[in-house]
């Protein structure tokens, strides 16, 4: 939080470092030490990123916890590769786009940066929730299929 509180304050600290320390204040980066599974689903997702061309920090935590969600779900035998994200991320990447421009756009640093920080938190809840109700159609559909 204290770094997320700086990047702001630091007129300095180009926006994309700032909305950065947002990013990384949500979350943490795992020890180093890590199990093989997690750890080769972190590569996969390095991968994976660099072949959608997204250019994401080294020290980001989000890596970190996709490939544990990604690891969890193949312990549970998901049959799960980081390609099954691919139109969901297609989809997705529009939202932040529009979101960085609107926080770019303000001419308060400190708003920007609040921008940021509640479209991350807020909108993210969102779209797991349209996931749960996209769940709970395809589950009704299937259901009724059967009949």
């Amino acid at each position: 939080m204290r770094a997320t509180l700086a990047a702001v304050d630091d007129e300095s600290t180009p926006m994309h470092d700032a909305f950065g320390a947002v990013m990384h204040g949500l979350d943490e980066v795992p020890a180093d030490t890590r199990p093989t599974n997690i750890e080769t689903a972190y590569n996969e997702v390095q991968e994976w990123l660099s072949s959608r061309d997204w250019h994401i920090q080294s020290d980001a935590p989000a890596p970190h916890r996709l490939a544990e969600l990604v690891a969890t779900l193949r312990r549970f035998d998901f049959p799960t590769m980081l390609t099954d994200f691919d139109s969901v991320a297609d989809i997705i990447e529009r939202t932040p786009q529009s979101e960085v421009e609107y926080a770019r756009a303000m001419s308060d640093r400190t708003a920007a940066v609040e921008a940021m920080l509640i479209g991350t938190a807020i909108l993210e809840r969102a779209i797991v929730e349209v996931r749960r109700l996209a769940l709970e159609a395809a589950s009704s559909r299937v259901g009724n299929a059967l009949k």
